[in-house]
């Protein structure tokens, strides 16, 4: 009763500062209203943020690819020297990843080695290409070849676009199509791998999204997101281990993706460690600043709290909230929904997980 009516208390005295003219303000009281404005404006405008820079991004892959086209007929002999040039900088920055790489990291050597010969045979024609036109002075040859490379760049990266977005609209299977097409044209597309098997994930197809994150990470040892990708795809097969692996990986790589910390958190909780979810949260909420992440963040946070027997009306409140916020998430929910279902937890606290994971789910994409 006596924190009921605190909290009525707090509650009224902010409703009179709202109501409270800025004439009675000091400087810094109204910097302090108007920072709070700025963090609601901020939340509002990070998603539609977000999606104007990946869109500006690809805008600037086919801006390069029309310039480099450009080039290449204007001056393909310039063009190859350019090349040539980059591919000699190329080969020699992957000879010295090699040299300060650990030699018990052996995924990392085998990639490496990979790219270092193709690198090297692109260099190796190109060279004989130039050699060719300086013997006969003829131009069409060299011209080709470089027009052959950016020619078949250029297709992957406008199926690419493709996929991406009939991805975001929901068309999964269309989507799966586009990115193989890629595939066939660009085979150590990183990124395709990557997103096809997220959409395969998605469909439950464990197996075949387990490929895709698979090849993803033999093409870029260093990819903390298909990391990341793979742990959850362990999660959903209940392969706790194999899955916690691949979350301190793509943590050890980036200190700050927000979505790894939210799913060990899950993970914790899958595992019966309540305790670590709890403390693995406070880490996320370090890095959670748009809507999306704070939900998902007071989700789990509201979940633990109930499986331990501790207080939830603070957490209730903060998830009634969250909600009333407009986002999107792509979490995905199958894993704690496939636990849910043969937790030994009571009967109470499995439909309290259910119902408040039905809740959050109408914000799903």
């Amino acid at each position: 009763e006596l924190r009921k009516n605190l909290n009525e208390a707090i509650l009224a005295l902010e409703d009179d500062e709202t109501e409270e003219g800025y004439e009675q303000k000091s400087a810094e009281e109204i910097i302090i209203d108007l920072k709070r404005d700025l963090r609601a404006e901020e939340k509002r405008s990070s998603k539609y943020k977000k999606y104007y820079l990946e869109s500006e991004k690809r805008e600037e892959k086919f801006k390069i690819q029309i310039r480099k086209i450009g080039s290449i007929q204007n001056d393909p002999v310039e063009e190859t020297k350019n090349k040539i040039t980059e591919l000699k900088g190329q080969i020699a920055e992957v000879k010295s990843k090699l040299k300060f790489t650990d030699e018990a990291n052996t995924e990392m050597i085998e990639q490496l080695n990979k790219t270092l010969k193709k690198k090297e045979d692109s260099l190796r024609i190109l060279e004989e290409h130039f050699e060719s036109y300086t013997d006969s002075k003829d131009i069409k040859p060299l011209s080709d070849s470089l027009l052959d490379e950016v020619r078949m760049q250029s297709e992957a990266d406008s199926w690419f676009n493709r996929a991406y977005n009939e991805s975001k609209k929901g068309n999964k299977e269309k989507a799966i199509k586009y990115y193989t097409i890629v595939i066939k044209l660009d085979p150590e597309y990183a990124t395709v791998y990557n997103n096809r098997g997220n959409i395969y994930n998605d469909l439950k197809e464990y197996e075949k999204a387990m490929s895709d994150f698979n090849k993803a990470i033999e093409l870029y040892p260093e990819y903390a997101v298909a990391y990341n990708n793979r742990g959850y795809v362990h999660n959903n097969l209940k392969e706790y281990e194999e899955a916690m692996s691949d979350f301190n990986k793509a943590i050890e790589l980036d200190l700050e993706y927000t979505d790894t910390y939210l799913n060990i958190s899950e993970l914790n909780i899958l595992t019966g460690d309540y305790n670590g979810a709890l403390k693995t949260i406070k880490k996320a909420l370090v890095f959670s600043h748009e809507p999306k992440d704070m939900a998902i963040c007071i989700y789990l946070k509201y979940i633990s709290r109930k499986l331990l027997s501790m207080d939830i009306s603070d957490c209730e409140k903060e998830f009634n909230e969250i909600l009333k916020q407009d986002f999107e998430t792509a979490f995905s929910f199958d894993a704690i929904e496939l636990w849910v279902e043969t937790a030994d937890i009571s009967d109470e606290q499995k439909a309290f997980i259910i119902e408040k994971t039905e809740m959050l789910k109408k914000h799903k994409i």
